[in-house]
């Protein structure tokens, strides 16, 4: 699928576009069973708010278990590594603007005030059974 759907600003288009189908996937589903009412006409854009929602929480868990593991952690882990990896493009431009003050490193926590402000935002326009 790669193929057909290039990649675009470092994302895997092709995998972006998988996740919104299984999100409409599911929201057809459930309209056809019908549990909801629904106006099929916004699914794509339902679809589209439920991935960046899920993206979002699955960064803000690999955020706090990297920040808990680099109290505990000797360092030199694979999956500190591999978490670094995964957060350190949005936490970078963070650092840029705002240095770390006395050894502590505040991108994180401005990375999760984001992350819980984008949370409740998006939350408005996400009905309740969409969490299913």
């Amino acid at each position: 699928m790669r193929r057909i759907i290039p990649g675009f600003l470092g994302l895997d288009m092709a995998g972006v576009l998988l996740a919104v189908i299984v999100a409409g996937g599911k929201f057809a589903a459930l309209v056809a069973i019908g549990s909801i009412q629904m106006d099929l006409m916004f699914l794509p854009l339902l679809s589209v708010i439920l991935v960046l929602k899920k993206v979002g929480m699955v960064i803000f868990w690999i955020m706090l278990i990297r920040a808990i593991l680099s109290w505990v952690s000797q360092g030199g882990h694979p999956i500190e590594s591999l978490m670094s990896q995964l957060t350190e493009p949005l936490l970078a431009p963070i650092r840029r603007v705002l240095p770390a003050m006395g050894g502590l490193d505040l991108s994180m926590i401005v990375m999760f005030v984001a992350l819980n402000f984008l949370n409740i935002l998006l939350s408005q326009y996400i009905p309740e059974w969409s969490m299913l």
